[in-house]
Formats: C-alpha cells, structure tokens, sequence
C-alpha cells in the first residue's frame, strides 16, 4: 500500500490529474481556470489546461498562451496535456506556434552530426513545437510549407522535421507541388548542413521518381557520410513506397 501511495504521488508531481482535480475547476470560469494554469499545483495546471482545450481551438491566443508555456513547465503530464490541446488547434494557431519552433525541445539547431534514426517509420521530432505541427490536422499543412519556404534560423530545420512527420502519415498530402518546396530547400541551403540534413529526411516522405533520384544522386556523391547515411534511409522509404503503390495499381 505504502509503494502504491508513493506511485501516486510521483505521478502527481509530475502533473497527472484525476477525477477530482477536474471536478474541483469544472465549474470555474474561464478566467478562472485560465488563472489556475498559475497554480503551484502541476495536477491543477493540467486539469486546468484540460478544461480550456476547447476554448484554445477556437481562440489563438489562448492557444498561444500554452505553447508559451511549454518553455518553462517542468511537469511532464502537464506538458503533455498542453501538446494533446494544440494538437487540435488549426491552421491560424498553426501560423502563430511556427515561431516558436526551434526554441523548444532538444536545442539541436546548427547541429548535423545526428545518428540515422533506426525507426521503422518518421521519427518523431525532437523539437517540441514540431512535433505538436506535425501531428495537426493536415489543413495546417500549407502554413508550415509557406513558412518552409520563406524561412531561416533555428525553426527551419525543425519545420521541415513537422512538414516530413505530417506528409508521412498523410500519403494525400505527399504531391509533386509540396515536394517541389522541398526540393528548393536541398537546392538553396547546400551548405547548412543541419537544414540540408533535414530535407533529405523530410524526402522520405514523398514518394516519386524525381525524389528517388535526388536522394540517390546524394548518396552516392555527397561529401558528408552523415548526409550520404540520411540520404540512404529516405531512398529506401521512397523506393519502398514506390514498389507498394505500383502492386495496388495490378
């Protein structure tokens, strides 16, 4: 019983909430439990950010006030409910989070000696703020692209590791005009080799002959072992997906 209680009061610590955590705000306002996300309470800070989910979806700044969050929240439940909430945000509370990418999560940016991931699908990504983009509603997509395109700095790599997540697990999404912002990526930022690195990656989920050829052309010439090694994982994606599409055209 003693272990049992002890369980408990770690989980809590780390801001899992219960029944009677939501109970206790449920009839709170919104200003309120927009107050509660103030408390010393991780459990309260969760249950709160659960209770708003629904008014987050439709308001930005709300929304954004969570992803701010993210930067200092210590409470791993409380992190993730926060990451479940933006998750299901739209396109607009899309445009406002892009910024934030890169500052959040694992400070990977101007670093490319990263080991090839050995998942046997997109690896999630490391940055907190892609990985919530990458797992939004597809209609966000066209926001991240856009930014993609016109983008520099710490969130362009981690943009591109959102923009490869969410057309991987969106076959629909992975067409020639989308693919194309990528190949202009690999064409324009030759020399950073993080970002470089992370659209070879970002490669791997568009399927087609020109994307075959390129990330065959990169393994096979390109200086860089690393990039030679990401550039062989995304042919194999590639060719993989390419094989299984002409076996469901028979």
């Amino acid at each position: 019983m003693s272990r049992m209680k002890s369980t408990s009061e770690s989980l809590r610590r780390r801001g899992m909430y219960g029944f009677e955590d939501i109970a206790s705000l449920k009839e709170r306002s919104r200003g309120e439990l927009e107050a509660a996300l103030k408390s010393g309470s991780a459990p309260e800070r969760s249950a709160a950010v659960r209770l708003l989910a629904a008014d987050a979806a439709g308001d930005s700044s709300l929304a954004l006030r969570l992803a701010g969050m993210l930067k200092t929240e210590k409470a791993l439940y409380t992190r993730l409910e926060i990451c479940r909430t933006l998750e299901k945000c739209g396109a607009e509370t899309a445009r406002l989070l892009i910024p934030l990418a890169g500052t959040t999560g694992r400070g990977r940016y101007g670093e490319h000696r990263e080991k090839v991931s050995l998942k046997k699908t997109y690896p999630l990504p490391g940055d907190i703020i892609a990985r919530i983009l990458g797992k939004m509603n597809p209609d966000a997509l066209p926001v991240i692209t856009e930014a993609i395109c016109e983008g520099s700095g710490p969130a362009l790599p981690e943009l591109l590791d959102a923009a490869g997540f969410m057309v991987f697990h969106n076959k629909e999404l992975a067409t020639p005009e989308n693919a194309e912002k990528i190949y202009a990526v690999l064409e324009k930022c030759r020399e950073n080799l993080n970002v470089f690195r992370r659209a070879v990656r970002c490669l791997s989920a568009f399927p087609s002959a020109k994307t075959l050829e390129i990330l065959t052309c990169i393994k096979n010439q390109h200086p860089e072992a690393g990039i030679r090694a990401e550039a062989a994982r995304s042919e194999t994606f590639v060719a993989a997906r390419i094989k299984s599409r002409g076996k469901q055209a028979l």
